[in-house]
């Protein structure tokens, strides 16, 4: 190792540093680790900020962003970094592209990991509302979730569909 080595790190062009910690797959993707294995797209420092690794990416191959658009991929692997699986559309975009590709999931209710609640419980809690003269805090402590969530369920803002 050469003393100027750490000069040349430094001064190394953002697609290369993309591409040090990148390797192809056989399906044609780019998987780059960049950002850790707990980041979804992983990520990238440029321009004094953290930036989604296949953002960096296009970036680096084919110039700025237009505002208001995302990077999108054809491949739908979040990981890949392949300049051809990459291409630009609106947020309007993404979800029609997403929802094309069946990718899209239904997080209301039981559903949602942070859901306290089943559908079964919101019954439960829909009859009682109906019939007992519990306030909605009691329900709510019965339950483990708050006099609000309660209202929310009563007011059919929250959990409407649960009937």
């Amino acid at each position: 190792m050469t003393t100027e080595t750490p000069y040349l790190i430094a001064h190394k062009s953002l697609y290369e540093r993309i591409m040090d910690k990148t390797i192809i797959l056989d399906d044609g993707c780019w998987y780059c680790s960049l950002g850790g294995k707990n980041s979804r797209y992983g990520s990238i420092w440029i321009n004094g900020r953290n930036e989604s690794n296949h953002k960096a990416m296009w970036i680096a191959c084919r110039g700025p962003i237009s505002n208001g658009l995302h990077v999108l991929h054809t491949c739908d692997y979040k990981r890949c970094v392949n300049p051809d699986h990459l291409f630009l559309g609106s947020a309007q975009d993404n979800m029609q592209d997403k929802h094309r590709k069946g990718r899209h999931d239904d997080r209301r209710g039981a559903n949602n990991p942070a859901a306290w609640l089943t559908e079964e419980k919101v019954r439960y809690i829909k009859e009682l509302l109906r019939v007992s003269s519990w306030s909605q805090r009691e329900i709510g402590v019965m339950f483990g979730v708050s006099q609000v969530t309660i209202s929310q369920i009563k007011n059919g803002d929250r959990w409407a569909r649960v009937k």
